[in-house]
């Protein structure tokens, strides 16, 4: 069998605060391991899994850069059915209990990676290899319970692509990584290779867990760890460093639409961009058709993402429907559709009827419909209404979080379709003046969507094996009916350049 030569980076204290430290675990899997067994049985030949949630975990310090490499063998398409089959991940697990769940601290971890097969249930993609990357260093307790993030820089990246054939026998896979780059290897070929050193942030979870499968796999049946599959030769070589610490300073400030970041909100919230208008900004009801009004100065069609998020604030841990549209998908919780699709995504909170959202471009105005209901059992009460929004550019201008209304949901019963505005009442919001925004004063924050696009993170759209990067928002009013016809499966976050998530 070969084995790859491993290549450690010795970093200088200028990027670590501590000496580096090598770090190495080899593990055979045959008759016993050194890692926490979760399912499955370990024999002579390895790991074999025997149900979809198998895993087995490894603690490890915090590896700044590194490597793990394994054999799978066993693999063919008759043992990937599903949608995704999840074979390895790595995550921040600082005081996580194993096995963890896998929402929030899996599906919102600061750091965290994974490497996915796709299955038969994906008829345009099997056999294809994802590898994902999300950071977003926000410090304890390693992930957050909702949506947003408050730092400055995130980073999401997630291409797919690679040799679709799996014949069972012993595949080495293997990924690679430094504080600002990863990559992922077959058999000694590269796949995959990402970069993120310009956005400042460095690979650095607190205590690095490293896993043969997902916590995403608990999602099934539609994601599961392939059955009937052995695992052998495990390899976890590293150079230890300082974990990143927390981009956490202080409290965003609020202005207008493009309010002051305030001390410790982070750059990025730019006055070239302005929510516009909100229509209802204020009402009640179990559904209704909010007409949201982008501005961008650089002209609309520069735009690569909107946001339209309802809850209480703009916060982790906070109960919301926190919705996103781009060139190719509508994105609410772990789904995605193509805009005008005859499709509903239901969430944990409400949903979204896809034949009802899409949008508009007119100079430097993208006028967007969001068809939303919400679950009165779950979402009753009064929630603020928020708009967010990014253009390309490097760095990319943003909006930031601006309140535009608030909507109240009655109790009892069960939402439905997207009506027309249930009880709109209230005003329909106004223009924004220079520093403010229509509705309840236009107040700004610089969140976060991390909307699980698988996995998420973020769910930066690939095409192939190409990684997501931004593509305007005139895409879709130009190719509407191209777009319809894109059907994106449930669960997937591999589609879209998206607001920092």
């Amino acid at each position: 069998m070969r084995r790859t030569t491993i290549c450690l980076l010795v970093l200088t204290s200028a990027v670590w605060t501590t000496p580096s430290a090598a770090f190495t675990l080899d593990d055979s899997l045959k008759g016993s391991t050194q890692g926490q067994v979760f399912g499955g049985s370990v024999g002579a030949d390895g790991f074999t899994t025997t149900a979809a949630t198998d895993a087995i975990v490894w603690v490890v310090p915090s590896l700044a850069s590194g490597s793990v490499e394994f054999t799978v063998t066993g693999i063919t398409l008759d043992k990937i059915p599903a949608i995704d089959h999840e074979i390895f991940s790595m995550y921040d697990g600082f005081g996580f209990t194993e096995p963890i769940s896998y929402n929030p601290k899996f599906r919102n971890n600061n750091f965290k990676m994974l490497v996915r097969i796709y299955g038969q249930g994906e008829p345009t993609r099997t056999g294809m290899q994802k590898l994902l990357y999300s950071m977003c260093p926000m410090g304890p307790p390693g992930y957050s319970d909702g949506a947003p993030c408050p730092c400055a820089s995130y980073f999401n990246e997630e291409p797919f692509g690679g040799d679709t054939n799996w014949s069972g026998a012993p595949e080495v896979l293997r990924v690679e990584w430094t504080p600002t780059s990863a990559s992922y290897f077959r058999n000694g070929a590269k796949i995959h290779s990402m970069d993120w050193s310009s956005t400042g942030i460095l690979w650095g979870p607190k205590e690095q867990h490293v896993m043969l499968g997902s916590p995403r796999n608990q999602l099934g049946p539609d994601v599961a760890m392939p059955v009937g599959v052995t695992f052998s030769d495990v390899h976890i070589n590293g150079t230890e460093g300082t974990p990143t610490g927390s981009c956490i300073g202080g409290t965003g400030g609020s202005a207008g639409s493009a309010g002051a970041a305030g001390s410790g909100g982070g750059p990025g919230c730019s006055p070239d961009l302005s929510a516009v208008s909100l229509t209802p900004s204020n009402g009640s009801g179990v559904s209704s058709t909010f007409t949201a009004v982008y501005r961008y100065a650089g002209g609309a069609d520069k735009l690569s993402v909107a946001q339209l998020y309802v809850g209480d604030q703009v916060a982790a841990g906070v109960p919301s429907v926190n919705l996103s549209i781009d060139a190719t998908a509508i994105t609410l919780d772990n789904q995605s559709c193509a805009p005008g699709e005859a499709r509903v995504l239901q969430g944990t909170y409400g949903s979204v009827d896809c034949s009802k959202t899409g949008y508009s471009v007119a100079g430097t105005d993208a006028t967007i419909t969001w068809g939303v209901s919400f679950l009165p059992t779950a979402f009753a009460g009064k929630h603020g209404v928020f708009m967010d929004a990014k253009a390309q550019g490097d760095p990319a201008p943003r909006l930031c979080w601006t309140k535009m209304g608030d909507w109240e949901v009655p109790g009892g019963g069960s939402g439905g379709a997207a009506g027309d505005g249930g009880s709109k009442g209230g005003s329909d919001g106004s223009d924004a003046s220079p520093g403010g925004a229509s509705g309840a004063g236009g107040t700004s924050y610089a969140g976060w969507d991390k909307t699980e696009g698988d996995d998420g993170g973020c769910g930066c759209r690939a095409a192939g094996s190409q990684s997501g990067s931004a593509r305007p928002l005139y895409a879709v009013a130009l190719a509407l009916g191209l777009l319809r016809r894109r059907v994106r499966r449930r669960g997937d976050a591999t589609a879209r350049s998206v607001l920092p998530r």
